[in-house]
């Protein structure tokens, strides 16, 4: 949920409404799959629906309005304040970056999340997929934007 308030803040913040908008898609589907594991009665699982209520209100508000009055919050959502985040809570581990091979969409990875251009080096030469593309290939260059992208220039 955190993670959630923090990643759709930053994108209406910085005008960013498809990423935003894939950030609530995602955090639906977690609560999905949270509703098929665990007990979803439980006070914490109806905070998080009011935290995607709120995150939704900026794209859909009538719908958002209506849906409110199932969890009986009788406040119009406008004049309610924005959810807080709580950075001490949002853990990601591990991360997914893509890798590109000669700027060809060839893979993903997982690494730790911040990993260094290194750390993404050595798991893409150790990754069975990417081993026949760099086995016995000269890497020019590397391309790497920090938890987003590695592309690597060989010949």
């Amino acid at each position: 949920m955190n993670l959630a308030i923090k990643k759709v803040t930053e994108d209406l913040e910085n005008f960013k409404f498809n990423t935003a908008i894939s950030k609530i898609m995602e955090y639906v589907n977690f609560l999905i799959n949270y509703k098929n594991s665990y007990d979803y009665r439980n006070i914490s699982f109806k905070n998080a629906m009011i935290a995607l209520i709120y995150l939704l209100h900026p794209f859909c508000p009538h719908i958002t309005e209506e849906i409110k009055e199932c969890f009986n919050i009788r406040e119009i959502l406008d004049f309610l304040k924005w959810p807080i985040f709580d950075e001490k809570k949002i853990v990601s581990i591990n991360i997914e970056i893509p890798i590109q091979i000669n700027g060809k969409l060839r893979g993903v990875v997982e690494v730790i999340n911040q990993a260094t251009e290194e750390i993404v080096l050595n798991a893409v030469k150790s990754d069975e997929k990417f081993i026949n593309y760099v086995k016995d290939k000269n890497i020019i260059k590397t391309i790497y934007i920090k938890n987003r992208l590695l592309n690597l220039i060989i010949k």
